[in-house]
């Protein structure tokens, strides 16, 4: 266990006081991606997890490195992946019906956004699909992590929110292995890294390839 201090104190105390509601909504969420007629077929499982609080420390303190930016009286506004889920699926034409299920949620307002969604690849033609076909914000990313994060609360007014994450189940691969030796703090070793990105290509090709297979078997 880390020593915090007395600030790190009471934003754990904070977050302990408030965990329940954060849980409760995310089972909820998760509750919909298992029962939803229009979107469970297409997800292979689902993965949650709660912050525990020495992940919550650290990834305050690396956000306050410059500067206090986290504390105490804005924690749920800075913080928004204090729960989170990972939906995986199998191949990636699945990902638009998933996509589809939670805007329609979001329109039904039994969620709400607390940001607009996030697509995260450095694959040219996947930023085109996604800005283009499902109007998603992109940004490309230099270290090749591949993800679609959405932020959604409650309603509105609540506070708690809970971080979605859709993948396929070879990009969840690659972004394990890339936590394993990135995370909290970046490997040194060029050949690592370099071999890293050489993996992330050969996914993408697997993925479009599973595609291809399963576009093929469904007709």
């Amino acid at each position: 266990m880390m020593d915090y201090t007395d600030d790190e104190y009471q934003i754990l105390k904070k977050f302990e006081e408030e965990k329940t509601k954060y849980e409760t909504f995310s089972a909820a969420v998760i509750s919909f991606f298992e029962k939803d007629l229009e979107c469970k077929e297409h997800i292979h499982s689902i993965r949650c997890r709660t912050k525990d609080a020495d992940h919550l420390i650290k990834k305050i303190r690396r956000k306050n490195e410059k500067e206090k930016i986290v504390t105490v009286d804005n924690l749920f506004e800075k913080v928004t992946d204090l729960v989170g889920i990972r939906v995986l699926h199998l191949h990636l034409s699945q990902f638009e019906y998933i996509h589809n299920s939670i805007i329609r949620q979001i329109n039904e307002k039994e969620w709400a956004l607390f940001e607009p969604p996030q697509a995260y690849t450095w694959d040219i033609e996947s930023k085109e699909y996604f800005e283009n076909k499902l109007k998603i914000n992109t940004k490309l990313k230099e270290s090749y992590y591949t993800s679609i994060h959405y932020v959604v609360k409650p309603r509105h007014d609540a506070f708690q929110t809970c971080e979605i994450q859709v993948r396929t189940l070879l990009e969840e691969t690659w972004g394990e292995i890339d936590h394993t030796m990135n995370y909290p703090q970046k490997h040194n070793d060029e050949y690592c890294q370099s071999q890293l990105k050489v993996l992330a290509r050969l996914i993408n090709a697997s993925g479009h390839l599973a595609d291809l297979i399963m576009n093929q078997y469904k007709s």
